[in-house]
């Protein structure tokens, strides 16, 4: 008798293995979310979109101004080409009118445009506003931590908002 009351107090049970092992990934998964992506990805990051955001306010400017005609952005993910954007002259994009040509961070990805596909922003003459769309989405992700990245938005007005993707 006492041998069987020994063979049943050793050990742990079945629901004991699976709460420790459901606390590990409760532990896992939020420090993956608190510890979030490295700090070269985040510079990566911010100085892309500081880029993106500071190229399509010269187009903007360039557009209030009224230096001839209308002025915008090219956002190219085409495959065969690596990611690029620049400002161009005129409401359609033309790559004999570019100006200042910048190819994206290697360690970063257009999410949107999608890949295949570009984007064009163009700024109406003279006003600023946005041409043919209501608003407009570019949004680069770290290619090493594809949960983080930053998400430009230019509204009907042209104004334009950097924030912050993250889980």
């Amino acid at each position: 008798m006492k041998y069987l009351q020994k063979k049943f107090l050793s050990g742990f049970t079945v629901l004991e293995v699976v709460i420790a092992i459901g606390i590990l990934f409760l532990i896992l998964g939020s420090s993956v979310l608190f510890l979030g992506s490295s700090p070269q990805v985040d510079l990566a990051l911010k100085d892309e979109s500081f880029r993106i955001e500071n190229t399509l306010r010269t187009a903007r400017y360039k557009a209030l101004i009224g230096e001839e005609t209308d002025w915008g952005v090219y956002f190219s993910n085409l495959s065969q080409f690596r990611p690029f954007y620049a400002v161009f002259k005129g409401s359609s994009w033309n790559e004999n009118l570019a100006e200042n040509k910048k190819i994206l961070d290697s360690n970063l990805f257009f999410n949107v445009p999608t890949s295949g596909t570009t984007s064009l922003v163009v700024f109406e003459r003279l006003t600023g506003n946005l041409k043919n769309a209501s608003s407009v989405i570019i949004e680069i992700r770290a290619k090493k931590s594809p949960l983080f990245g930053k998400r430009i938005y230019v509204n009907q007005i042209g104004g334009i908002e950097v924030q912050d993707i993250s889980p």
